[in-house]
């Protein structure tokens, strides 16, 4: 057994690419774990990840890890987290952006405004390097993609690697973000002495038409939707109803096949089947 002894070290060795990835594992595996405890209703959901990350590298140590492996989980995490947020928002960005788009954008200038002010005002009254006072703004706003976006100009700007502490104080900011977030949500409800029973009714008794929704295959049959983009297509353009999937060709498409997401610019043909969401 001495060579599986021998073989099992030598791939764990510190430093290694194996090592690496297992750390990561196991932090992502806690992480999960943990975010999934509920406390008075209240989890941390997918942000117990950071918080076992937190505890895990405390323990190992960063000399330990292979650093391309490192980046390259950094890298493709980021890269998987933007895609699902876009897959997941996809199906009703645009009918919502037209419904609200002006207001909800402006809310978001206004919070980004207000975050610059306040971390240039920190760093210049906390004496803070303005690259540390980044992070801990991506992080108090849990804006991961700024943290990404704020590395790569300090390195186009040729500050070292090793200068750079923003994933540091990103880190830092992180646990005060989440739980800010959580204690201001949780005085409002008690402040306005909001019940969520009795807010959920009052809407559903208030818009009926949304109180519930449902999905629904539709075949098209229609020729005078054929080579017509779904936004131009009536009761699909005010954004109430959704279409999610588009399978090409229908009953005489491959199984397992030629389905795609979709989009309000997707362009449908008569025989495709269109996995429809809205209110009943």
């Amino acid at each position: 057994m001495s060579w599986l002894y021998d073989t099992f070290f030598h791939l764990f060795k510190p430093g290694s690419v194996a090592l690496t990835v297992m750390v990561i594992s196991i932090a992502a595996a806690a992480g999960l774990a943990l975010g999934s405890v509920r406390f008075r209703g209240v989890s941390l959901g997918v942000a117990g990840v950071l918080f076992a990350g937190l505890v895990v590298g405390k323990l190992l140590g960063d000399h330990k890890l292979d650093h391309g492996a490192v980046d390259f989980a950094k890298e493709a995490g980021l890269i998987l987290f933007v895609y699902t947020i876009g897959v997941t928002a996809g199906p009703g960005f645009f009918a919502s952006l037209r419904r609200q788009g002006i207001g909800l954008n402006a809310l978001a200038a206004l919070i980004i405004v207000l975050g610059v002010v306040t971390t240039i005002a920190v760093s210049k009254i906390g004496g803070i390097p303005m690259k540390d006072a980044v992070g801990l703004m991506s992080g108090a706003t849990t804006n991961t993609p700024s943290l990404a976006a704020a590395n790569e100009a300090l390195a186009a700007r040729g500050v070292p690697t090793e200068q750079v502490k923003t994933g540091a104080a990103y880190a830092i900011a992180y646990p005060f973000g989440i739980v800010g977030i959580i204690l201001s949500m949780l005085g409002v409800r008690a402040y306005f002495r909001i019940k969520l029973d009795q807010e959920a009714e009052r809407l559903a008794a208030a818009d009926p038409q949304r109180n519930g929704l449902v999905s629904l295959n539709l075949l098209v049959t229609n020729v005078n939707l054929d080579g017509r983009a779904i936004e131009r297509i009536p009761s699909f353009d005010d954004g109430d109803v959704v279409v999610s999937r588009i399978m090409r060709g229908g009953a005489a498409a491959t199984p397992g096949g030629a389905v795609e997401i979709a989009s309000p610019q997707t362009v449908v043909h008569t025989c495709d089947v269109l996995l429809v969401v809205g209110p009943e």
